[in-house]
């Protein structure tokens, strides 16, 4: 067993805690840089932890399901934890490249279905960031930002993806067939 103790020192934004972490680790330490990745990797806890929920609790919601055999159940939860990651990753690109293009995330066809979606008729300006790609699916999940001033989180992405989703599968089928 070995300890680390992280404290931010000259860092902390205005009215926060510094950061001051003891972690205990069975990973090798023998120099600074052993005890910067075990740090490096407690700081991931936060984003495991979140998809963890958003796949229990949030849209995925494993426990709810109505399955019987361990077997289905078992496929069940692994298609949800990936969707469940999908969710959290849009979250996560959104709020640190929000100017990152859309592409990093979504496929041609959800970044076309989206801008049909949203825009319908009118001219859409592009390119489509991630940012803006899901503060689109946040609004079809239901999120009204002016009322929560909080950004989207996995509830209404998950309900916005599955709003584009159709949507971006039809999309795909039209242009395979267009291809034959």
């Amino acid at each position: 067993m070995n300890v680390v103790w992280a404290r931010e020192e000259g860092t902390t934004p205005g009215g926060e805690e510094p950061i001051d972490w003891l972690l205990y680790t069975n990973h090798p330490v023998e120099d600074l840089d052993d005890a910067r990745l075990v740090i490096r990797s407690y700081s991931y806890r936060w984003r495991v932890e979140d998809c963890h929920r958003a796949w229990k609790r949030g849209r995925c919601n494993v426990e709810a399901t109505k399955l019987r055999s361990y077997a289905a159940v078992k496929r069940w939860a692994i298609i949800l934890i990936v969707v469940a990651a999908r969710i959290e990753r849009l979250k996560h690109l959104s709020r640190t490249t929000p100017n990152a293009p859309a592409s990093i995330e979504l496929s041609e066809f959800e970044i076309r279905a989206l801008i049909a979606l949203k825009y319908e008729d009118k001219p859409f300006d592009g390119p489509l960031t991630i940012g803006r790609a899901v503060t689109i699916l946040a609004e079809f999940g239901g999120w009204a930002n002016k009322y929560s001033g909080k950004p989207p989180g996995a509830v209404v992405l998950g309900r916005g993806l599955e709003y584009v989703e159709p949507a971006a599968r039809l999309l795909e089928r039209q242009a395979r067939a267009r291809a034959r």
